[in-house]
């Protein structure tokens, strides 16, 4: 646990929140941080979509695979969006989504890359209050 609140950013939708607990008059926070990914669609007549896969790499220096994202390989049609909660921090992770129908996948969206931030890991030393008169 922290003893202040962190702040993540990303340079995509992240959705973030925290939990404060009280112990002995002092907060801390447990993060909670998810990715929403978003798109739209317009239904090809000719060989329409029943619904949407998503497809997700955790990046390295080297390289992204791309693979199933578990949960979210039968978005319905109708469903525009998913929630990635199981992002962790530090680490960078690549999306892209797919239009589906009886038949398999389309072609993939552009990809999209997203990283959580950490806050500092280490605290302000020698911290004091003093006392001083003012005229």
């Amino acid at each position: 646990m922290r003893r202040a609140l962190g702040y993540w950013s990303s340079s995509f939708g992240g959705v973030l929140g925290a939990l404060i607990l009280l112990s002995a008059g002092v907060a801390y926070a447990q993060a909670a941080a998810a990715f929403q990914l978003t798109w739209q669609y317009t239904q090809d007549a000719a060989n329409p979509a029943t619904g949407f896969a998503l497809q997700r790499c955790v990046q390295t220096t080297t390289s992204c695979s791309m693979s199933d994202l578990t949960g979210a390989t039968a978005i319905a049609l109708a469903t525009l969006a998913y929630t990635d909660l199981t992002i962790t921090q530090n680490v960078t992770y690549c999306y892209h989504v797919s239009a589906t129908n009886q038949f398999g996948r389309g072609p993939y969206s552009t990809t999209m890359c997203g990283k959580l931030g950490v806050p500092p890991s280490i605290s302000p030393t020698n911290f004091q209050l003093n006392i001083v008169t003012v005229p």
